[in-house]
Formats: structure tokens, C-alpha cells, sequence
């Protein structure tokens, strides 16, 4: 049997994150972890014990912690940037619900930590992987969207494909 991935869930504020969990429960090759990074602390107990997780009380566990492979980043937009960053950091592939940042700035900044910490790396965004359907939706809205998307976009490696 493969080991276990075990992935952390860092912040579990997004409206998806019920959906995240419950595929994450129907996997046995993958384990969570959830980091209590929500601003309403009943909310990530309630997730930790859907998946049997211990809440970690510092965000400093997650990056020091080595079985942890990858973070799944539900947290609000404007803690993103400071979360992406820390985890790229750390070495932890990552998948990051959407918008990925506030400002297209942001995102850059994000795309390339992310690219020199090589690691894997996605974000929630429907047809992520057809490229020219992203891009099309994404030039109607402008220049700062479409720098934000092609961070995003160039760097979809998938996640957790390889991992698992």
C-alpha cells in the first residue's frame, strides 16, 4: 500500500472547503491536518473532527512540520498572500482557493515564490486546465485580471497528481 499524503488545511473559511473535506475523507491514500487558521475557531474544530485531525494552534507547526506534504489554503483572499508566501517558503505544494490574490501584483509575487520554491502548485478555477478557455474569459475583464490568471495559469502543475 502507498504511504499516506498527508496534506494541512490552513484556514477553512472558503464555501468549498465542506466539498474538500468530504473527497479528502474518501481517500485513504491522503491524511489531513487542520491548522486553526479560521477567525471563528469553532469552524475549524468542527472540520478537524469530520477528518479526525488535531487543530494546530500556530500556523509555525505547519511549516515546520515534515510529514506535512501540502496545504490546502481556504483561508480569506487577504490572508493569501502572506500564507502562499510563508508555504512556498516551507516547501509545501499547494493548492489555494480562488482569487488567488488581491491585486495582480500579489499574485505575481506569489507566482514567483512559488515557481522558485518549485513546488506544485493550483487554484480553484473552473477549466484551470484549458488554457485558452481561461484566457479568453479573462481578457474581457483586463490587463490586471489577465496578469493575476496567467500567474495562476502557468503555474497549474496539478495538485495532488504527483503526490498521490
Amino acid at each position: 500500500m502507498k504511504k499516506k499524503v498527508t496534506i494541512a488545511f490552513v484556514g477553512v473559511a472558503h464555501i468549498h472547503t465542506p466539498g474538500f473535506i468530504a473527497l479528502l475523507k474518501s481517500r485513504n491514500d491522503v491524511k489531513g491536518k487542520i491548522y486553526l487558521g479560521s477567525r471563528f475557531p469553532p469552524r475549524a474544530e468542527k472540520r478537524a473532527h469530520e477528518i479526525g485531525a488535531a487543530v494546530a494552534s500556530d500556523l509555525r507547526q505547519v511549516w515546520a512540520d515534515p510529514e506535512i506534504a501540502a496545504v490546502v489554503i481556504c483561508s480569506e483572499t487577504n490572508r493569501h498572500h502572506d500564507l502562499v508566501m510563508a508555504a512556498a517558503k516551507a516547501g509545501k505544494h499547494m493548492f489555494v482557493e480562488k482569487p488567488l490574490g488581491i491585486t495582480g501584483k500579489e499574485s505575481v509575487a506569489m507566482a514567483e515564490a512559488i515557481e522558485n520554491a518549485k513546488v506544485r502548485f493550483t487554484t480553484g478555477y473552473f477549466s484551470a486546465r484549458i488554457r485558452s478557455i481561461c484566457f479568453s474569459k479573462i481578457k474581457s475583464h483586463g490587463a490586471i485580471l489577465e496578469d493575476h490568471a496567467r500567474a495562476r495559469i502557468e503555474l497549474s502543475r496539478g495538485f495532488p497528481g504527483g503526490l498521490v
